[in-house]
C-alpha cells in the first residue's frame, strides 16, 4: 500500500505553489495603501505597483517617447502607403456618395450643425460679402469711371450739335454725372447688393448636391489629389513642430499618475489574464514536482 505521505506531500506542494504565486501576483497591487499596526507600517504595504507608481509612470513614459512615439515612427506610419491609401479611399467614397446625394447643401449642413447655426452662418456670410461689395460700389472713383464711360459713350453716339455740347461741358458734366451716380449708389448699393447676394446664396445652397457635382469628376479627382498632397506636406512640415509642442513623455507620465490603482490593475489583468493564470498554475506544478523531490531526498537521507 502506498504511504499517504506520497500523496499528501506533492499535493501540499502544489497547493503551496499555487497560493504563493497567486499571492505574489495579487501583492503587486494589493493593498492599495499602506497599512499600520500599533503605529508601525506593515511590511510590503502598499503593493509594489502602488508604491512605485510614480517611478513606473516616469519609466514607461520615457520608453514610449523614446522608442514608440518618436517623430520617425509617427512619420513613417502616418505616411505609409496603407494610411495614405485609406485616406484616399475615404475621400473617393465620400465623393461618390455626394455625387448621388439628393439633399441640398443647406439640408446636409443642417443635419450636422442644426438649422439655427446654419441660418446664423448664412447671415454672417451674406453680411460680410454685402459689406465688401457695398464698399466697392460706393467708392467715388467708381462713380467717376462710370461717368467717364457714359460721357464718352454719349459723345460717340451723339450728333454734331450734341457732341459739341458735351465737349463744351467737359469735366463739369462728368463730375455732375459722377456725383449723381455716387449719391444713388450710397442710397441703393447696400439693399440691392444684399438682395442679389442673398438670392445667389439661397439659390446655391438649395440646389441638390448631386446637381452641383454633376460632370465635375475631373475637378473632384484634382481636389482629392490636392487633399492628399496637403496631408503629406502637413505631416512632413508640421510634425516636428507638433512633437515639440506636444510633450509625449510628460503627457503619458501625467496620464498614468492620474490613473487609479484599480484602473491599472483591471487594465493589466485584462491584457494578461491568461498569462497570469498560467503563472499561478505553473507554481502549482512546480510545487507538485518539489513535493516528489522532497520525498526522494527524505528517502535518501
Amino acid at each position: 500500500m502506498i504511504p499517504i505521505s506520497y500523496i499528501l506531500t506533492p499535493l501540499a506542494g502544489a497547493v503551496i505553489g499555487y497560493i504563493t504565486n497567486d499571492m505574489a501576483i495579487r501583492m503587486l497591487f494589493h493593498p492599495y495603501k499602506a497599512k499600520y499596526l500599533f503605529g508601525f507600517k506593515i511590511p510590503f504595504t502598499p503593493g509594489l505597483i502602488p508604491k512605485e507608481k510614480d517611478r513606473m509612470a516616469e519609466s514607461i513614459a520615457q520608453m514610449i517617447s523614446e522608442k514608440l512615439m518618436t517623430e520617425e515612427v509617427l512619420r513613417e506610419n502616418l505616411l505609409s502607403d496603407d494610411v495614405v491609401g485609406k485616406i484616399d479611399n475615404a475621400i473617393s467614397t465620400l465623393a461618390t456618395k455626394l455625387q448621388n446625394e439628393q439633399q441640398s447643401i443647406r439640408d446636409k449642413i443642417s443635419s450636422f450643425l442644426g438649422e439655427e447655426e446654419v441660418a446664423h452662418i448664412e447671415r454672417e456670410v451674406i453680411g460680410s460679402i454685402t459689406d465688401i461689395v457695398t464698399e466697392k460700389l460706393t467708392d467715388k472713383e467708381l462713380g467717376i469711371k462710370i461717368a467717364e464711360l457714359a460721357v464718352d459713350g454719349f459723345k460717340n453716339n451723339a450728333n454734331f450739335i450734341e457732341s459739341v455740347y458735351i465737349s463744351a461741358k467737359g469735366k463739369s458734366l462728368k463730375q455732375d454725372i459722377a456725383d449723381t451716380i455716387t449719391d444713388m449708389l450710397a442710397v441703393y448699393a447696400r439693399p440691392l447688393s444684399h438682395e442679389m447676394i442673398a438670392n445667389s446664396v439661397g439659390d446655391f445652397e438649395n440646389r441638390p448636391i448631386r446637381q452641383l457635382l454633376a460632370n465635375k469628376q475631373e475637378q473632384i479627382d484634382a481636389l482629392r489629389r490636392g487633399i492628399i498632397r496637403l496631408y503629406k506636406n502637413t505631416i512632413i512640415e508640421r510634425l516636428p513642430k507638433m512633437m515639440e509642442t506636444v510633450n509625449v513623455q510628460q503627457m503619458v507620465e501625467n496620464k498614468i499618475k492620474e490613473m487609479e490603482v484599480k484602473e491599472m490593475e483591471d487594465l493589466i489583468f485584462g491584457i494578461m489574464d491568461k498569462e497570469l493564470k498560467a503563472i499561478v498554475w505553473l507554481g502549482a506544478l512546480l510545487g507538485f514536482i518539489m513535493g516528489f523531490v522532497t520525498l526522494g531526498l527524505n528517502q535518501i537521507a
